[in-house]
């Protein structure tokens, strides 16, 4: 559900009421610390042009640089979220950074996973120019014919 918070300019931000999942929620921001949270990225996509195919992908960092140091409750467990999912399988990846070895590993991660992205993006836009540039493209959404 979407509210609008007229202390924050009006801007709408995201309520939600679901239950904690794991011990690794522990500590995480009450509704009320969640609409005074910062973030470096919040943003929801549906892959598709039709909304109604539900691939989408989800991504949070919180902003905790103002949060103070003697609140580790709330900086310790700041939010970071990606998710991937299409019509039948969704894929979520944790980012621990719970010390340096762990936060330094969450980056390796997302680089790999961002460099590999990438590089498909890449390898489909060479896939579409060189398909178009066929002489008979097969349009295969009408149905054959007997």
């Amino acid at each position: 559900m979407t509210q609008v918070d007229n202390r924050k300019g009006g801007k709408p931000h995201e309520v939600t009421n679901k239950p904690l999942r794991s011990a690794a929620w522990k500590g995480r921001a009450t509704m009320s610390e969640e609409r005074n949270a910062r973030y470096h990225v919040r943003r929801r996509e549906f892959l598709n042009e039709d909304s109604e195919l539900p691939a989408f992908i989800i991504g949070v960092v919180e902003d905790t640089s103002e949060i103070p140091d003697d609140d580790d409750e709330r900086w310790k467990w700041a939010r970071i979220v990606l998710d991937l999912g299409d019509c039948s399988r969704k894929v979520s990846f944790d980012f621990d950074m719970c010390d340096a070895e762990e936060r330094a590993n969450s980056l390796r991660k997302i680089t790999i996973i961002a460099e590999v992205v990438n590089a498909v993006r890449e390898g489909i836009a060479k896939e579409v120019v060189s398909r178009n540039a066929r002489p008979h493209i097969q349009d295969h959404t009408q149905g054959a014919v007997a």
